[in-house]
């Protein structure tokens, strides 16, 4: 910054120096592109101040060509430099970003279901309730008892 100021107010040279309050002006937009990329805010808060310092560097006729093409060099320098900045400052942002996002995870809840239990159908007789089936025993009217027949 200490360059530009020097460069505003013609520091060492014998043609015309910048008016006070022009260099005033260069030296506020100065501020302002640095202290937008400072803190990060990239896009019209840098564009505006930068259009404003490519223009008013334009208009200086009534300084020495030399000087004007120097300021001229340094704003289109600053320029470069400015977007890298922000075109950094996204690209870390972004990394950043992807970085800590986690995806939340979720666990179902596990499910079980009972066993079949085998049921025969409901007999004559029985009220209409079936019973559990025993695996062992004769199916009925042919196991071996006072009924079964043997």
């Amino acid at each position: 910054m200490l360059l530009a100021t020097c460069a505003l107010t013609a520091c060492g040279g014998d043609p015309e120096p910048i008016r006070a309050a022009t260099a005033a002006e260069l030296q506020t937009d100065l501020d302002q592109v640095a202290e937008a990329i400072d803190a990060g805010q990239c896009g019209r808060r840098v564009d505006a101040p930068l259009q404003r310092l490519d223009r008013d560097v334009g208009n200086l006729d009534d300084i020495d060509a030399d000087l004007r093409g120097s300021l001229q060099d340094g704003v289109d320098r600053l320029a470069e430099l400015a977007q890298q900045e922000c075109e950094d400052a996204a690209a870390a942002k972004e990394t950043t970003e992807t970085e800590t996002t986690t995806e939340p995870t979720t666990t179902e809840p596990e499910t079980t279901t009972p066993p079949d239990t085998p049921t025969t159908a409901p007999q004559p007789g029985d009220g209409g309730q079936a019973a559990p089936a025993d695996p062992g025993a004769d199916p009925p009217g042919q196991g071996k008892g006072k009924d079964g027949g043997e």
